[in-house]
């Protein structure tokens, strides 16, 4: 009667789930499956620190220059 309430997998695409420790992350990023991201980029200040980096799936870094070229120049997109 309630089956509709338990969740049903809809995982697609990859399982980055493993990915616990910044060295397994650096090491897909190596390997080109993921991208290094700087949270607030060098050119608005952000340094390369641990605490200023995550790594992404490659299409997302061309989203988030996009947003941050754009908005941050105050240019309409």
């Amino acid at each position: 009667m309630f089956d509709w309430l338990k969740k049903k997998s809809t995982m697609h695409g990859p399982d980055y789930s493993k990915i616990d420790s910044r060295e397994k992350a650096e090491r897909l990023a190596a390997e080109g499956e993921l991208t290094k991201l700087h949270l607030l980029p060098p050119e608005f200040g952000g340094d390369d620190a641990p605490p200023n980096i995550v790594y992404v799936r490659n299409y997302i870094q061309g989203a988030y220059e996009h947003v941050h070229i754009t908005e941050g120049s105050g240019q309409a997109t």
